[in-house]
Order: C-alpha cells, then sequence, then structure tokens
C-alpha cells in the first residue's frame, strides 16, 4: 500500500510540474502601441514617417512581428513579442503614411475615428480616403462623434451629448463604410461605468483605453471594454519601445524575473548617481490623470468648432490627479500628521515611482491642453484664410 502511495505521489507530482511548465509556456501577450499623426511639424503626437519606419525597425531587430486586430480578439499569436498598432482621430497624414511606412511592412492598424471631421476639415481624411485603407484591410473603430469625453458627468450634465458620442458615431461609421462597427476607443481613454454599459448596449464588443500595460488572454476574458494601450509621444517614444521590449522578455518564458533573494548579512545601501532623465523616459502602468474618475471638460455648444476647445485646467481637475497619487497603496507621510509611521512602507524606490507617475500626470495634463489649443488655432487660422480669400475676391470682382 505504501509503494502505490508512494506511486500515486510521483504521479500526480510530475502532472503538476507538466501543467506549470505548460502554463509558463503558454504565456503570451500584445503590446499595443497608439499613434496619432504623421507630420514634420514636431508637434507631441506626431512622428514623421522616417521616424515611424524607425521605430517599426526596432520591433523587428527585437524580434516582434506585427499583428493584425482579427489575431487580437481571437488569439492568434504565440509569445510576448507581439504588437498591434492604432491611430487615433483620423488625421490625413494616415493616408500616406499608410502606403509609405505601414503597408510593406504588412501592419494593418486600426483606425479609430470620430466622424464629425471626416470630409469637413482640411486636416482630416476625406470619406474617400478613410473608404479606401479599409478596403486595404484596416479595421475601423468608432471614436466618438465630436471626441468629447464619455464619462459620468458628461452624462449626467447632458444625456444627448453623451448618448451621440457612442451611439450616432457607431451609425455613421457603418452607414458610410457599409461595415459592421463593433470597437469603441475612448477619447482620451477616460471612461466610467456607464460608459461601458452603454457601449455594450450600442452594440460594440470591445474598447481600448490608454492605462498602459499589455494586453493578455484575460483581458478579453475579462469583457474586453478595457483594452490596454501605450500613448506613443515624442517625449516618451525611446523610453517607451525600451520599456515594452524589457517587459515582453521578462514574461518570456527564456527570460523569468528575478526572485528576490534575502542577503546573508546586512548590506548598507551604495549611494549612486542619479540617472539623467533625457537617458529613459519612465511610463507609469497607472497614469492618475487617465485614471481620473472626475473631469472638469463640459460642452456647452454641439458644433464641430467647440470639438477642439482648450481642455480648462481647473483646481477641481489637478486637485484629482493630487488625490489619485496621495490615494495610492503605499503610504504616505501627510502634512500637519506629525508622525513618521507611514515612512514604514516607504522606500526610495517606491517613492521615486510614485513621484513619476504624478510628474507624468501633470505632463498629459499640459500636453492635452496644449494639443488642443493647437487645434483650436489651426482651425481658426483656416477659417481666417478661408475668410480673406473670399473677401479678396469680392475686391476683384469689383
Amino acid at each position: 500500500m505504501l509503494k502505490s502511495f508512494c506511486v500515486g505521489l510521483i504521479f500526480f507530482s510530475f502532472i503538476v510540474s507538466a501543467r506549470s511548465q505548460q502554463s509558463i509556456q503558454e504565456q503570451r501577450a500584445v503590446h499595443v502601441l497608439c499613434y496619432h499623426a504623421f507630420i514634420d511639424n514636431q508637434t507631441m503626437y506626431s512622428f514623421t514617417p522616417e521616424e515611424t519606419e524607425k521605430q517599426i525597425s526596432y520591433f523587428i531587430q527585437k524580434g516582434f512581428r506585427f499583428i493584425t486586430f482579427n489575431d487580437v480578439i481571437t488569439g492568434n499569436y504565440r509569445g510576448t513579442k507581439n504588437i498591434f498598432v492604432t491611430i487615433d482621430d483620423g488625421n490625413r497624414s494616415v493616408y500616406w503614411a499608410y502606403f509609405s511606412v505601414f503597408k510593406k511592412h504588412g501592419i494593418r492598424p486600426l483606425l479609430a475615428i470620430y466622424p464629425s471631421i471626416i470630409g469637413k476639415k482640411d486636416y482630416a481624411l476625406t470619406w474617400d480616403e478613410l473608404k479606401k485603407l479599409h478596403r486595404e484591410g484596416c479595421p475601423v473603430a468608432s471614436h466618438g462623434y465630436y471626441h468629447h469625453y464619455v464619462n459620468k458627468k458628461l452624462y449626467d450634465s447632458n444625456r444627448a451629448s453623451f448618448m451621440r458620442e457612442i451611439f450616432q458615431s457607431k451609425a455613421v461609421l457603418e452607414k458610410e463604410l457599409k461595415t459592421k462597427i463593433d470597437v469603441f476607443v475612448y477619447p482620451y481613454g477616460v471612461h466610467s461605468p456607464i460608459t461601458i454599459e452603454k457601449a455594450k448596449e450600442a452594440g460594440y464588443r470591445y474598447a481600448f483605453a490608454v492605462q498602459g500595460g499589455h494586453l493578455g488572454p484575460e483581458h478579453l476574458l475579462e469583457g474586453g471594454m478595457r483594452l490596454p494601450r501605450y500613448l506613443l509621444t515624442r517625449s516618451n517614444a525611446q523610453g517607451l519601445l525600451a520599456y515594452v521590449n524589457r517587459d515582453a522578455e521578462r514574461l518570456d518564458s527564456k527570460h523569468p524575473a528575478p526572485v528576490a533573494k534575502k542577503p546573508l548579512a546586512p548590506q548598507k545601501e551604495k549611494k549612486k548617481a542619479p540617472a539623467r532623465p533625457t537617458e529613459h523616459a519612465y511610463l507609469p502602468i497607472d497614469f492618475p490623470i487617465l485614471q481620473a474618475k472626475k473631469t472638469s471638460f463640459t460642452t456647452k455648444k454641439e458644433t464641430p468648432g467647440d470639438a477642439f476647445s482648450p481642455v480648462p485646467l481647473s483646481s477641481d481637475y489637478l486637485a484629482e490627479v493630487k488625490r489619485s497619487f496621495s490615494e495610492s497603496s503605499y503610504a504616505f507621510v501627510t502634512r500637519g500628521q506629525g508622525s513618521l509611521s507611514g515612512l514604514q512602507s516607504l522606500t526610495p524606490s517606491i517613492f521615486k515611482i510614485k513621484l513619476k507617475e504624478l510628474y507624468f500626470g501633470l505632463l498629459d495634463i499640459s500636453f492635452r491642453y496644449y494639443g488642443s489649443f493647437m487645434r483650436l488655432a489651426n482651425d481658426r487660422a483656416t477659417q481666417i484664410r478661408k475668410d480673406i480669400v473670399i473677401q479678396y475676391r469680392k475686391f476683384v470682382d469689383k
């Protein structure tokens, strides 16, 4: 009997070991990149075609492969070195960037479109250009109608505007492209539980945010309505590419995460020179600003021009970032407590990480304000040029 028990124990251990090895080998991940425009104007969210080509070449040299959206939702990929590209807003530069850069690499990016500007703004795609990109195999997702925040505040203050962003954008895209639109990309990455509820009600099956982190099969099992992406900007591009590569190698079974070992004897921490901030752009997984539950942006008018009004930097909005930072899982000493007990769980490395999160949250606010302001300025400048031409022609005709 003892012999049979030992044999059974060995067999059970073999099965557990085999399953654990199988789970390690089946580690899979996709790193979703979020682009916006491909213009040589040195703005925060725009890259030249040459810069984009170098970024793609970097991933190819590191052993990554570019997959399609269908691969993502069906799980038709292996390993952790997989890249999926999304492009937000429908800038006109996307058209020639696709044919000059993406197509030759077999990349079919997901195009997140808000219909209010398509065929109406000089900087936006026309419907014919969008249709051609769709025929080339680029899937299209709704990105709202006017690119407004679709959060609880808009739902409570302007129900019609909220529903227009989710329902009407889908209807217009489906009518123009003659295809089903079942993917939603949250404008600015902001969403609330009511947003997810109404998106599902409208018929969307998947939705992308920009909270960072790699995408895995578990995200689809959880509903697929908060799929993560990395937001690419000029300030974080170099560091982000390196981070994605490190994250993929860490997840890979060939590069397991190191196990911390307890030192045999207490050792004094050696002082290291601080790293230069230009050497590496740190991208925290949880941007406080992108996960804020409250947003001070509201829309008073429903015209395409108002979609580009600068985001107001109210004290409530900045307070939300500060509150998100202070309500972290780590203990911090707050002003006026007169106690150092909160420092027990605070290490220098943790403090640096949380400080960087706050910094990038505030940096994201300024970039949003700058980007929306530039859109407004470009829009107004275009209108002024048109008015000048009209007045000049009237003067010449006289």
